[in-house]
């Protein structure tokens, strides 16, 4: 096609639906890929962490080892004989965060999180 002087190429986008449908985080405004497989204890650990870390740096955990010892706690119980995806764990991390510290103002020991328990999925 000629218009103008100007050659226009005619391009077919085509659609292949074989792709895999791919989703992308832009919550945290990255483009991490959101995968679809089974997260890993390391995985979830490092969600985990994420999550918890501006509590650790405000004050709402007595020690160090409290805020390790409740991070792993976390991630065994998100990971703990169930499928699920980085998204999912997201979710459920931030959500038991959160109703965590609107229960206790300050976790002061380890019997504080025991009554904790993942909703079914």
């Amino acid at each position: 096609l000629r218009s103008g002087g100007v050659l226009w190429d005619t391009k077919r986008v085509t659609f292949d639906p074989v792709v895999q449908e791919t989703q992308f985080d832009t919550v945290n405004g990255d483009a991490a890929e959101i995968s679809r497989k089974p997260v890993t204890l390391k995985e979830a650990a490092d969600i985990v962490v994420r999550c918890l870390d501006p509590f650790y740096k405000k004050g709402k955990f007595a020690t160090k080892d409290l805020f390790k010892s409740f991070a792993r706690f976390l991630s065994h119980l998100l990971t703990e004989g169930k499928t699920a995806n980085r998204g999912q764990v997201k979710m459920e991390a931030k959500s038991l965060i959160k109703g965590f510290f609107s229960r206790i103002q300050r976790c002061e020991s380890e019997t504080d999180w025991r009554h904790l328990k993942v909703e079914e999925r």
